[in-house]
């Protein structure tokens, strides 16, 4: 058996990004039996909650990134939890290798833009995108604080 830590990653299609990559889920003790079947259903741990899809408002299409790396047994979720404290700015891979991450097992990604919804996630994360990436909702309300 092997175990891995899974993360999603968003990557930004823009000629002007903000954060570049978004670190949204960090789980680790993922193991896997000899079929590939995963065994850990019950012993996996979060290591850092899971935050959907928020693309901002008018940032085009973002690519959201599934990435899974072998995990060495001296690499456990707390020391995990403190590599990857914080999520914007930092880089997956890159992160991943720095904090004795094994090689990259497998990965898979998606697509998806700005849809009304997102608004919703970035209150619960106490974020408002620049003025140029706000929604017209969050627009009037960053007004409305300002008057």
């Amino acid at each position: 058996m092997s175990s891995h830590p899974h993360f999603i990653s968003s990557y930004l299609h823009s000629s002007q990004p903000i954060y570049r990559e978004f670190i949204h889920w960090v789980r680790s003790d993922i193991t896997f039996d000899a079929s590939g079947a995963c065994t850990s259903a019950g012993t996996q741990q979060e290591v850092l909650s899971y935050c959907g899809p928020a693309p901002p408002h008018s940032s085009g299409m973002h690519r959201y990134v599934f990435l899974l790396y072998e995990q060495p047994a001296a690499a456990t979720p707390a020391d995990l939890a403190a590599f990857f404290e914080g999520r914007g700015g930092k880089h997956a891979h890159v992160s991943a290798t720095a904090c004795g991450l094994g090689q990259l097992r497998g990965w898979d990604w998606i697509e998806c833009e700005w849809a009304p919804c997102v608004d919703a996630v970035h209150d619960s994360l106490s974020f408002l995108p620049p003025p140029e990436y706000q929604s017209p909702k969050q627009k009037a309300a960053a007004a409305a604080a300002a008057a």
